[in-house]
């Protein structure tokens, strides 16, 4: 049989010799849509750990809050996903592209009636201030979280507030004494970020990780306050093996430190980029979702916790769940630390808490 390029002849008409017969070829295909061959066309069945229907809003506009759905969306952790856009303008919003290019599952708004009924709200909101500093504008922000808040808790009353707007330790704080809900329904982001770079630059140094580093603290422009606990201290003292002289054992000990701090220099280094966020805000999203209690460093209420006696919202690490954060773990904080964590709550408190009114 003569054959040219691209007219090849309809598939009913070739003999077996030339290939798979109709009814092999209807199987393979009956294989692949049903998942046999391990390559399945069919939707996703949702996880048995998440609720039998799942609901996130996101609130703001930016680059920050499209990170926010899009990786909460690749996630496949919601039956349904609302972006509602606090910006006027759409092309700075993001809405615009959302209604071009239409997601599954995305529904683009900017009517608050939209978010009724989520389980967990995303709050990304920022004003844009002078000179590119977010305390210098916390004011408005307050002003933004006025109008906000209040209006999403009504159309969500159960929900679990997660705040990723900056600075996120004192607009946490806001969003919940705006809210009336209890503390643990209301979260920042936080160091959870920073917590799970910091893990993944140390486990060439901690495997398997017997004791978990965490930074905990002030987040933002003074992010030097966080601090990682003596569990770092202790995840090093399991390296040094019990048959080196005390010279072997010290001078390893000093290079394994000299890398922690390189470490946390990295993570200065690295700083806040959107995409990075909205990674983190999908990871926590599904940890509440997902009800299984798992433990992240994010913002909450700090006080009673290492030596902190004021009403302010710092990293801490904390269990999470469908209500939010269920228990607040406290670390083995050296003299020194601990006097760092209570600095940076009077810092939080007496420059910029006391000094607004929420």
């Amino acid at each position: 049989m003569s054959l040219t390029f691209g007219n090849e002849p309809p598939l009913f008409s070739k003999p077996s010799t030339d290939g798979r017969s109709v009814t092999e070829l209807s199987a393979i295909l009956a294989e692949v849509t049903t998942g046999i061959s391990g390559t399945s066309l069919q939707t996703k069945e949702p996880s048995p750990h998440l609720p039998p229907y799942s609901k996130v809003t996101v609130l703001g506009s930016g680059d920050l809050a499209m990170a926010c759905v899009t990786s909460i969306l690749a996630k496949e952790i919601v039956e349904r996903l609302v972006f509602i856009q606090t910006s006027e303008n759409m092309l700075r919003g993001g809405s615009l592209e959302l209604e071009i290019f239409s997601l599954p599952r995305v529904d683009s708004s900017k009517d608050m009636s939209a978010s009724a009924g989520s389980n967990v709200v995303v709050v990304t909101a920022n004003t844009l201030g002078k000179e590119g500093s977010y305390v210098n504008v916390l004011q408005s922000n307050v002003e933004l979280f006025r109008s906000l808040i209040p209006s999403a808790v009504m159309y969500s009353p159960h929900c679990v507030l997660v705040i990723a707007s900056q600075p996120v330790d004192v607009m946490s704080f806001v969003a919940w004494k705006l809210s009336g809900f209890a503390p643990q329904r209301v979260l920042g982001t936080g160091c959870n970020l920073d917590t799970q770079r910091l893990r993944y630059l140390l486990r060439p140094l901690c495997q398997p990780p017997a004791h978990q580093p965490w930074l905990i603290g002030e987040h933002g422009e003074n992010q030097d306050s966080g601090w990682m606990g003596a569990d770092v201290l202790m995840c090093l003292s399991h390296l040094t093996a019990d048959h080196q002289t005390y010279e072997e054992a010290a001078r390893r000990k000093n290079k394994e430190e000299g890398m922690v701090e390189g470490a946390v220099q990295g993570l200065k280094e690295k700083g806040q980029r959107s995409w990075c966020v909205g990674l983190s805000v999908a990871d926590l999203t599904e940890t509440i979702l997902s009800q299984h209690g798992r433990p992240h460093s994010v913002c909450t209420l700090a006080q009673g916790y290492h030596g902190v006696g004021s009403e302010v919202y710092l990293s801490l690490p904390c269990l999470l769940g469908g209500f939010g954060v269920l228990e607040v773990t406290a670390l083995e904080l050296t003299q020194e630390e601990e006097g760092s964590v209570v600095k940076s709550s009077e810092t939080e408190w007496g420059s910029i808490q006391k000094n607004h009114q929420f």
